[in-house]
């Protein structure tokens, strides 16, 4: 069976947006692409965010095992944090990310 990547966008927004396909058919090919890229973007910022969760419990359980005194800290940066605006605490993970990234390269 041939792959038609046009199908299968359009199969996938119509599913994640509602909407028959049918409906989706007949709209123009470039507000079906770019309806598509929106949701991949949703999808990749999901997926950043999902990464940098397990970054942070991975750090939890570091701090746990090596440094349990610090949890309290840990627990106050947290409890602040979600009464913060989302772009704070993406800002923290992102800082996260880097020094992680940072480590890694003075590992290798």
């Amino acid at each position: 069976m041939p792959h038609d990547p046009l199908g299968s966008i359009l199969v996938e927004v119509a599913e994640r947006q509602g909407g028959s396909q049918a409906w989706w058919i007949d709209q123009p090919a470039a507000y079906v692409l770019w309806t598509y890229c929106q949701l991949q973007e949703v999808d990749r910022r999901r997926a950043f965010i999902a990464r940098m969760h397990r970054f942070e419990t991975a750090d939890l359980m570091r701090k746990a095992v090596h440094d349990p005194n610090s949890l309290p800290q840990e627990h106050r940066i947290a409890m602040a944090e979600a009464g913060a605006p989302p772009e704070v605490v993406l800002s923290r993970g992102e800082q996260m990310l880097r020094e992680i990234i940072a480590n890694q390269a003075m590992v290798s």
